[in-house]
């Protein structure tokens, strides 16, 4: 299998549907400009990107950005007002990062209790089997 060059992919898509290759090429790049900017804005857990995959949020990841913009909250000083828009914005990225990390929680905790009453289910079922 020989990769192709994302050049070549818009010329071969452009040519297969009948449209100029820059108009391919603009629909491509708003395409992974937007699934990037979904990525990098953290707002949820579990991210799927049709034909590529499923991404997750690394709960590891998520501690040390919470623990890097705590830290970095801790130091500026807010009055200052040359610093004020670095510490707002710090303040919001911990506002979303407690949230993520508030949904990862929620859905783990709804992962145990799926795995918990499916063991029990399992267990009840044999019981029955048994009897």
């Amino acid at each position: 299998m020989n990769p192709k060059k994302s050049n070549n992919l818009h010329k071969d898509l452009a040519e297969e549907l009948g449209l100029s290759e820059a108009l391919v090429s603009d629909i491509v790049s708003y395409y992974w400009s937007n699934v990037r900017k979904y990525l990098e804005s953290m707002d949820e857990p579990v991210i799927d990107v049709e034909n590529l995959g499923v991404f997750y949020t690394k709960s590891k990841c998520l501690h040390k950005e919470i623990q890097k913009n705590e830290d970095y909250v801790r130091i500026i000083n807010p009055a200052n007002l040359k610093k004020f828009q670095f510490y707002n914005t710090a303040q919001q990225r911990l506002k979303r990062f407690y949230s993520l990390k508030q949904k990862l929680e929620d859905q783990l905790s709804l992962k145990h209790q799926f795995k918990a009453t499916k063991n029990e289910n399992l267990r009840k079922d044999q019981d029955g089997l048994e009897h």
